[in-house]
């Protein structure tokens, strides 16, 4: 969910359909690409997929220059003894993102399930905002969201708070006079002469100068 307060901000999104989302900001003198991922566990082909589109919109935003922060559920501990399952944790330390809880030395499971446990769920970031953002908060899901997932928060001090509501540029509607027919004028005369008749009507004028109001 986005905030309403940044929505404005919101310059495109693209989204890899089930599996991933991403987001670029263009905030005052930061434009930043954060990316939502879920990898499934039972669908080894699609995980393979999302993690290379993935790939492809972080390339995409080094090459731009931006910030990028890619989080969500991986289905994969990064840092235990075991083999490393997806090509996209190789990826991501190999152009030097971090993930905030290997950085934070936070070794707490992040989803619980029967007996089993993992940090299934991380928040990595590129190397220039690393230091920007505060350790994570961790907090129990039961009363909130009832998942079997830890709430994983944080903040990003960047520089920049929006003081208000930021509308979008509105609509206008643009008269094309030229393609105007003489039965356009006639209906449109009449539709003036049923709008203001009424009004008009009970109306009293007292001087000629309120004319001038209609």
């Amino acid at each position: 969910m986005i905030h309403n307060s940044v929505q404005p901000y919101i310059h495109n999104i693209t989204t890899f359909p089930g599996t991933a989302l991403s987001i670029d900001f263009f905030f005052p003198n930061n434009k930043t690409c954060i990316i939502s991922v879920y990898l499934p566990s039972n669908n080894p082909d699609l995980s393979d997929r999302t993690q290379i589109q993935i790939l492809l919109w972080v390339t995409e935003a080094k090459n731009k220059n931006w910030h990028t922060i890619i989080l969500g559920d991986f289905n994969s501990n990064n840092f235990t003894k075991k083999r490393m399952k997806n090509i996209l944790f190789t990826d991501l330390s190999t152009n030097n993102f971090t993930s905030l809880l290997n950085f934070h030395n936070i070794t707490t499971p992040i989803w619980h399930r029967n007996n089993s446990s993992s940090q299934i769920d991380d928040i990595w970031v590129s190397p220039d905002i690393l230091l920007d953002i505060e350790t994570p908060t961790l907090t129990n899901a039961i009363g909130i969201t009832e998942s079997d997932h830890i709430i994983m928060s944080t903040t990003w001090y960047m520089n920049f708070a929006p003081s208000g509501i930021r509308n979008k540029k509105k609509k206008q509607k643009i008269y094309i006079y030229e393609k105007m027919t003489k039965e356009n004028w006639e209906e449109f005369s009449k539709e003036i002469n049923r709008t203001l008749t009424p009004i008009l009507k009970d109306k009293q004028i007292f001087d000629t100068k309120e004319l001038n109001w209609y």
